[in-house]
């Protein structure tokens, strides 16, 4: 796949089959990680891996995953990620304006897992508290995000909305769709 293929095949994935990710593989997203540009070239992120399985448990019940999405439609623990890479930003490097940072370094894991097979998600809807005190993150950090992985156990498709909606829904077949304000509502050339 090239780079236009896997941007378009990417699609958050909230349910996943319970077979584990290859640490290799997650070593290689965080190394990606890392190549992301970083603001002043601070590089104030540093990474957690989460694959066995007791701490994957743990931090499933530290996440929200689906909100839009009633209560039964929402991945339940069997539906769990196989693993989490949990971006941090220490604060004595950078206090504030780390979040781009975060966004580029995710984007980066978030493809070459689509490139790989492997499913993701990408969370800020988390207990970052509890996430810190839970992996032992130290004082000048920050959790910032979590990515969770695993290899897909539904189908997400991006479709064009042209009402504003966004809210992402599933099809009686248990399709994920994903509106996507279309490309003619969002463009401007040179000027508003």
């Amino acid at each position: 796949m090239n780079v236009t293929d896997v941007i378009r095949a990417r699609r958050t994935i909230r349910r996943f089959q319970r077979k584990p990710v290859d640490r290799d593989l997650l070593v290689t997203l965080v190394d990606l990680a890392r190549l992301g540009p970083a603001a002043a070239n601070l590089q104030p992120l540093e990474y957690i891996i989460v694959d066995e399985e007791k701490v994957v448990d743990e931090c499933f019940s530290l996440i929200k995953l689906a909100v839009y999405l009633p209560d039964d439609q929402r991945p339940v623990f069997d539906e769990r990620p196989a693993a989490y890479i949990v971006i941090l930003a220490n604060t004595e490097i950078m206090k504030s304006g780390y979040q781009w940072d975060v966004g580029a370094a995710g984007q980066n894991i978030l493809l070459e897992a689509t490139a790989r097979g492997i499913g993701s998600c990408f969370i800020v809807s988390v207990d970052h508290k509890g996430m810190a005190k839970f992996l032992s993150v130290p004082e000048g950090y920050v959790v910032d995000a979590v990515i969770a992985l695993g290899h897909p156990a539904e189908r997400a498709v991006a479709i064009d909305t042209e009402g504003g909606d966004v809210r992402y829904y599933r099809e009686p077949d248990g399709t994920h769709m994903v509106p996507k304000r279309r490309l003619e509502d969002i463009l401007h050339a040179n000027r508003f």
